[in-house]
């Protein structure tokens, strides 16, 4: 990092917008469903599975971005499937993980679950969003239509990072020969997110059991 300027660290960040974009668009695109239909609905069990598939989000996100900084130090290569592998036991990458990587990496991880979390349940939970039975079916009915509509073009728009013919790239962040400015203008999700498409079916069953691996049980 010391051989990268601000410039071009500020230039990654900019370029990498429209693939942030695109995550966003995936993410959100199951809650917001559900969101519509609670609108109409307004039953109590599509708020909790709204509310699960957030904290599930927040979960697996943070671990990913934190995991892929810590492996960046020590490998110098963003998330692949050769380092995700490693995770299905985790008893032998901790123990060839220096310990101050290992609390680092526990740390962060639980400080930006905690945040996220609490900045969701204090300012975009559902039900400050969409308060319950407070409005007639009427009314509801016309907003979920007009929020289905919005829905429908923010996740699509998003998703494709924009109108172009053809929809976005991981590529297309990269915008200099400085390797480590390119990695880091690519979303650590989105590193996840084209394994997960890219892989085959035992490999995508592979990650899936690192995935639950990794989620803390109540």
């Amino acid at each position: 990092m010391e051989n990268i300027s601000f410039s071009i660290l500020f230039q990654s960040l900019y370029k990498g917008l429209r693939l942030d974009l695109s995550m966003i668009g995936y993410l959100v695109a199951i809650p917001f469903l559900l969101t519509t239909i609670y609108y109409f609905l307004q039953k109590k069990i599509i708020g909790q599975l709204i509310h699960f598939f957030n904290y599930l989000f927040i979960v697996i996100y943070s671990l990913t971005a934190v995991g892929e900084a810590c492996l960046y130090r020590e490998w110098k290569s963003k998330l692949s499937m050769q380092a995700l592998q490693h995770f299905l036991h985790p008893s032998e990458v901790f123990k060839t993980t220096s310990l101050g990587l290992t609390f680092l990496f526990f740390g962060l991880s639980a400080i930006f679950i905690f945040l996220f979390i609490k900045l969701y349940n204090r300012k975009i939970s559902l039900q400050l969003v969409v308060p319950l039975n407070v409005e007639s079916f009427l009314k509801r009915s016309w907003k979920g239509l007009l929020y289905f509509v919005v829905v429908i073009v923010f996740s699509g728009l998003s998703i494709r990072g924009g109108l172009q013919q053809i929809p976005i790239q991981s590529s297309d962040a990269f915008f200099c020969t400085q390797p480590i400015a390119n990695d880091v203008a690519v979303n650590p999700f989105g590193t996840l997110f084209i394994i997960l498409l890219t892989t085959k079916t035992i490999s995508r069953k592979i990650l899936l059991k690192i995935l639950l691996k990794q989620m803390p049980i109540n």
